[in-house]
């Protein structure tokens, strides 16, 4: 597998929504601050383990090339007129 099975996991999913759910119900706003605040650091942690886990492993895995399509030949589009300020005419003097 590509990725590991913690990020395609039901059981993680789960954990964090029922974490955030928990976390909804906190009255207390400084304990509420201090849960938020750990959930945050988890998530940085997983961030981690996710990206150390790409860079050691699944260095074996390799994609097919798909076969080039090939391009449409497209009708020449008419070009926008550009803005062209008229002839004769000084900026204002400031």
């Amino acid at each position: 597998s590509v990725v590991p099975v913690e990020i395609t996991s039901a059981e993680t999913t789960g954990k964090w929504e029922r974490y955030l759910s928990e976390l909804a119900r906190v009255g207390d706003a400084q304990q509420g601050e201090a849960r938020a605040q750990r959930f945050i650091d988890s998530i940085q942690r997983f961030s981690t383990f996710l990206v150390e886990n790409a860079r050691s492993g699944a260095s074996g895995v390799q994609f097919e090339r798909e076969p080039a399509k090939p391009r449409k030949k497209s009708a020449a589009r008419p070009r926008a007129a550009t803005a062209k300020k008229p002839a004769g005419r000084a900026a204002p003097k400031a």
